[in-house]
């Protein structure tokens, strides 16, 4: 099944590519995000490439895009990297090639060193996988929140 039109050409009006200086990001992606209130929305077209063998999203994939969710969360509230201790996932629903998954994440409470968050993924409203994750938070100095 084919994802459809190129990545670039298929993204919802308001979201911006996410830069990411790792390769795993970018080998993943690309991904999107746009402001929304006072949080943010993630997303990515599901393309060929994140599929498993029953044509449906891997369950891989929808835990790598949790985690992502998740810390960029943390990272918007508390101005500064961490580091994932703990991630449940919750399998909802699957979502297919060309579907637009998106991403809404939370942090829930937060100590001096950990983060509490919770994400719900969806494909048009549908939910699809429902995370929740521990972070510790960088203190080391000088370490700005990166995308």
């Amino acid at each position: 099944m084919s994802a459809g039109p190129a990545e670039s050409d298929d993204v919802p009006e308001g979201y911006r590519l996410v830069t990411h200086h790792a390769a795993y990001g970018r080998h993943n992606g690309p991904f999107y995000q746009k402001d929304e209130g006072t949080g943010f929305v993630r997303g990515f077209r599901v393309l060929d490439r994140h599929l498993n063998q029953a044509g449906i999203i891997h369950g891989g994939m929808l835990a790598t895009f949790a985690d992502m969710v998740l810390g960029q969360a943390v990272r918007t509230i508390v101005g500064k990297r961490a580091f994932t201790v703990r991630l449940v996932t919750d399998y909802l629903g699957p979502a297919q090639a060309g579907d637009w998954l998106e991403g809404r994440g939370q942090v829930l409470r937060q100590t001096r060193s950990l983060a509490f968050a919770e994400a719900l993924l969806a494909v048009g409203g549908r939910r699809v996988v429902k995370a929740s994750g521990v972070f510790r938070i960088d203190a080391r100095p000088n370490q700005p929140a990166a995308e």
